[in-house]
């Protein structure tokens, strides 16, 4: 059987030619600060309305952290001056890191404050609109509607709890279907009172039928949360950072 390798062909008067390596582009996203704290990036905000605030607390966390880090490189640096007091090496380290310990707390107490209180007006804020919308996509029936919904619940309640479940199911991935929001309103609205399905089906109906009353408002309260939530984990990830920052050095 021929040897495989008697078919290279191979260069052995001169020396190997390779092609030139592209430049490596790198890439921004990916790189990482390990001597910073992570701080959650936010969604994206765009064209959504009143999000300079919520986005001016995240970027401030940023920006803090780099003052923070700034001031702790520069407190390391300082020389401890005791009139008449030589001190040891190990004197001299336990000096310097309850000195960053010291400048450290004074920058989170000058920046954090500020930016949590943007976080706690956001939060109140995004409660009052939640409750706003919770309002608007609960089922108020009355007159007419209010007998066909209770009809509607009568006629369900007589079925097997698997059918119930399935009809639910069913009426939760077509609710832009007349039939299907009419079956989900009539539970929502008498399935307290005459148990037609679990609790937790309970809470996903009335969750359907609130972000199907205005979606839009309801994607813009998720945007919203997410980001809060992103920049209070940025915070509270720059308190704990910098309380650890002196055993760093």
């Amino acid at each position: 059987m021929p040897d495989i390798r008697d078919r290279f062909e191979r260069n052995t008067t001169g020396p190997v030619e390779l092609g030139k390596r592209p430049d490596h582009v790198p890439d921004k996203a990916r790189e990482v600060d390990i001597r910073m704290p992570f701080l959650p990036s936010l969604p994206s905000l765009e064209g959504l309305n009143d999000t300079d605030q919520i986005a001016n607390a995240h970027s401030g966390a940023h920006h803090a952290a780099k003052t923070i880090r700034q001031a702790a490189d520069r407190a390391w640096l300082d020389e401890p001056r005791v009139s008449g007091v030589i001190l040891s090496p190990a004197q001299k380290l336990a000096w310097r890191r309850e000195h960053v310990k010291a400048v450290v707390a004074s920058e989170l107490e000058k920046a954090t404050p500020l930016l949590r209180q943007v976080v706690e007006q956001g939060r109140k804020e995004l409660e009052s609109r939640r409750a706003a919308l919770t309002a608007k996509g609960a089922p108020k029936l009355d007159g007419v509607p209010a007998q066909k919904a209770l009809m509607i619940a009568s006629h369900f309640s007589t079925l097997p709890a698997e059918t119930r479940s399935l009809r639910i199911i069913e009426a939760l991935n077509s609710l832009d279907q007349p039939a299907s929001k009419e079956l989900c309103e009539a539970v929502a609205w008498c399935g307290e009172n005459l148990d037609l399905c679990a609790p937790e089906t309970m809470a996903r109906i009335r969750g359907a039928l609130v972000a199907s009353s205005d979606p839009a408002e309801y994607q813009a309260l998720t945007t919203y949360d997410v980001a809060s939530q992103a920049v209070s984990e940025s915070l509270d990830n720059l308190q704990k950072w910098g309380l650890s920052l002196a055993d760093e050095y």
